[in-house]
């Protein structure tokens, strides 16, 4: 979900009195920045409401959700309601993330409590973007007879069954199953049902990974292979060993990782031939990623002869699983006549649905596609363009 619209639909609420208001949004929605941020820093509540939407906002200040969180934070903390929403909001939606989950859900925890029925309501909203402490707050809640919090569970079925699943890997995981440290790892790592933790994904995974868990192994090389944006210092050397430990239990994420790292010399020699055997088994598990490699390496001739008839079979195959990447690609060959027949409606076609897929730079080939239609054709291709985007759009796997 794109928080912006969302942001900005509160915010004009919020002015035309549609929020919690206190009588102040008159007050100092019309000052300038500069005096804004002077009454915030003075220890206005209200002024530090305001100052930390406009940073959320990039509106007469370049956007810093870091500030903007501060700023929301420091009013949250005085007592202004409608920086605690909009507060999280932000959160909720991933902006300003350094924030912990613990601090977000113990205030609104504390406020439902109270008998704040928009603080539960915040907390369901929590709950269905994964946040496993809202999610227990609210069966803790039925169990002392808050009708608010019953009514949620009623309704969200998928609440129920997400925490009973997160109980039985955490009961598996203290109990020494290297599965459930991994799967449970896994989650954490992502904040898929629970609030995301990296921490705590570090230490399961790691855990599980020295009982040769083949999927904790593959998601902490992915943790070392990225390094300080997901808490751990950087060690593609580390990185690699664990991925080859997985890629030969089987793990597909491993494998086409694998080849990556052996195209770029990461974490070990640069061997074109061991990232085709490795993409090969990626892709023969169903790796979009690895089909599109596979499909380069064809075209380029690297690890393997040159061939563009099986690089198009390839890129086509990683197309069809929703790599925006090799739709792009794909949409160039039928432009080019390479490995394919020279084709304009499917150029554009399958230049339209990458960038549909976020893939801005086959926008090229999506014009000189058009170009070379005639209005009847492209409109047929366009009818197309849409199904296709339906058929083949990104679903990132969970």
């Amino acid at each position: 979900m794109n928080i912006r619209p969302l942001l900005a639909f509160t915010f004009i609420g919020l002015l035309w009195g549609a929020g919690t208001s206190q009588g102040y949004a008159k007050e100092w929605n019309k000052e300038p920045i500069a005096v804004l941020q002077q009454g915030a820093e003075a220890g206005d509540a209200n002024a530090q409401f305001y100052l930390g939407v406009q940073y959320c906002e990039g509106k007469g200040v370049a956007r810093d959700d870091k500030k903007a969180v501060e700023w929301l934070t420091r009013a949250a903390e005085q007592g202004n309601l409608d920086a605690r929403y909009f507060l999280a909001i932000v959160y909720f939606e991933g902006e300003g993330a350094y924030l912990s989950d613990d601090k977000v859900i113990e205030r609104f925890s504390r406020e439902a409590e109270q008998g704040n029925k928009q603080a539960v309501e915040w907390l369901s909203i929590a709950a269905e973007h994964g946040n496993y402490l809202a999610i227990e707050w609210l069966h803790q809640a039925v169990d002392k007879g808050n009708p608010d919090a019953q009514h949620v569970l009623n309704s969200k079925k998928s609440l129920s069954e997400g925490y009973n699943t997160i109980k039985a890997l955490s009961k598996a995981a203290e109990q020494g199953d290297a599965k459930a440290q991994g799967l449970l790892g896994r989650r954490y790592f992502e904040g898929h049902g629970v609030g995301m933790d990296r921490n705590k994904a570090l230490a399961l995974l790691s855990k599980g990974a020295s009982q040769g868990d083949a999927l904790s192994q593959g998601v902490l090389g992915v943790m070392y292979y990225l390094g300080e944006s997901v808490g751990v210092t950087q060690d593609y050397k580390k990185a690699f060993e664990l991925f080859h430990q997985a890629a030969t239990q089987g793990d597909m994420l491993a494998q086409g990782m694998l080849g990556m790292m052996y195209s770029k010399g990461e974490g070990t020699a640069q061997n074109d031939k061991k990232a085709f055997e490795w993409n090969q088994k990626a892709a023969a598990q169903g790796d979009a990623g690895s089909h599109k490699e596979l499909g380069l390496m064809y075209l380029e001739g690297k690890g393997v002869a040159q061939d563009d008839k099986k690089a198009a079979e390839h890129v086509e195959l990683a197309a069809k699983k929703g790599s925006a990447e090799a739709q792009g690609l794909l949409g160039r060959m039928y432009l080019e006549g390479k490995g394919v027949a020279q084709d304009y409606a499917q150029a554009y076609i399958w230049n339209a649905v990458a960038v549909a897929n976020g893939n801005f730079d086959a926008q090229a080939g999506l014009d000189a596609s058009r170009q070379n239609l005639s209005p009847a054709a492209l409109e047929e291709a366009d009818s197309r363009a849409q199904k296709s985007f339906e058929q083949y759009r990104y679903k990132p796997e969970i």
